[in-house]
């Protein structure tokens, strides 16, 4: 077996995807699954018409193969600013590899500050660990976010920092398992316009007058467990063409780990992709679903931040980004 096109990419790093080895036996389904297993990386796209060259020595009942294919740069280098619904005006820097040094490992550094969020986040990956189907990843973060629910007059602001660690395990063919330890500090902060009684419905604290300004601080420390189980058939993982992809996950925080969130967190999402039409252009339907829940224990109230929220560019289009939110589970 043989690689042709890789220039930057080791060999041993597309060796390890493939479903057959030297010596073993010739399996035409395990030469498509290994076409797919290669694509799926992102950085060495196999060649479309003709990935692999089969040659056949029949009076030695041996087959030599070469995949066929050429480095996908997926080293990005951004810079500058702009504007968006999640972000306000913005300055950023981020620089991303998915194949540092051509050893297929993720390394990533962005720093961005704008007028609603400012956060700096490094982080690193290696999916194959110590060369077995195992992976580990960290990351660290430090991050601000400032938004309004139903007016400017509510704006809320969270203030986070902590790190991330990251175990994982591939199986089969498609599928992977892996648990995350999640340790942060939250300092959360409500800005409220006190409003008219007789308008809002909403009696104010003693000494509040219409108009004043209410702010209200709450330190958090989170020390959280995600278990989390993926089965990922897309061809690509940046511009996928046909597959699914299917995750469960629930996120354990408080209990024996301490902090101060005490909650389960379940959530599962569903995607795929399926190509319709080759004409006039390749066109791609896409479905994506996702849901989740979250119940607090051992008699502690559910921080605000925590609950799930909609609306954006990403969501919900039309209503302003994290506008939807249960506020009250009996009204």
């Amino acid at each position: 077996i043989e690689f042709q096109g890789n220039d930057r990419t080791k060999a041993k790093v597309l060796r390890r995807e493939l479903r057959l080895y030297e010596g073993g036996l010739m399996n035409v389904t395990a030469i498509r699954n290994s076409v797919l297993k290669v694509n799926q990386l992102g950085y060495f796209k196999l060649n479309e018409e003709d990935p692999v060259e089969i040659d056949t020595d029949t009076e030695s009942k041996k087959v030599n193969l070469v995949f066929k294919g050429d480095e996908a740069d997926r080293t990005e280098l951004q810079f500058g600013g702009g504007w968006s619904e999640l972000d306000g005006f913005f300055g950023q820097f981020a620089i991303n590899t998915r194949n540092f040094l051509g050893r297929g490992e993720q390394v990533g550094v962005s720093l961005q500050t704008g007028k609603l969020r400012d956060f700096f986040d490094l982080s690193y990956y290696i999916p194959w660990f110590l060369d077995r189907p195992q992976s580990i990843g960290v990351r660290a973060y430090d991050q601000s976010l400032e938004y309004g629910l139903f007016s400017d007059q509510e704006r809320y602001l969270r203030n986070s920092k902590g790190g991330v660690f990251t175990y994982g395990r591939n199986f089969r063919l498609f599928q992977s398992a892996s648990i995350s330890y999640n340790s942060s500090k939250y300092d959360d902060e409500t800005r409220i316009i006190a409003q008219d009684p007789a308008v809002s419905g909403v009696p104010l604290p003693e000494g509040v007058k219409p108009g004043d300004l209410i702010v209200q601080r709450l330190v958090l420390y989170n020390s959280s467990l995600r278990p989390a189980y993926v089965f990922d058939s897309r061809d690509n993982p940046f511009e996928p063409n046909r597959g699914k992809r299917m995750s469960l996950a629930v996120e354990y925080a408080g209990g024996f780990l301490g902090g101060d969130n005490y909650f389960l967190r379940p959530e599962a999402t569903f995607s795929i992709f399926q190509p319709v039409s080759n004409y006039p252009t390749r066109t791609i339907l896409a479905f994506n679903a996702e849901a989740g829940m979250i119940e607090p224990f051992g008699g502690r109230e559910l921080s605000t931040l925590e609950r799930f929220f909609l609306g954006g560019e990403n969501s919900i289009r039309g209503h302003r980004f994290r506008s939807l939110v249960l506020r009250d589970e009996d009204g």
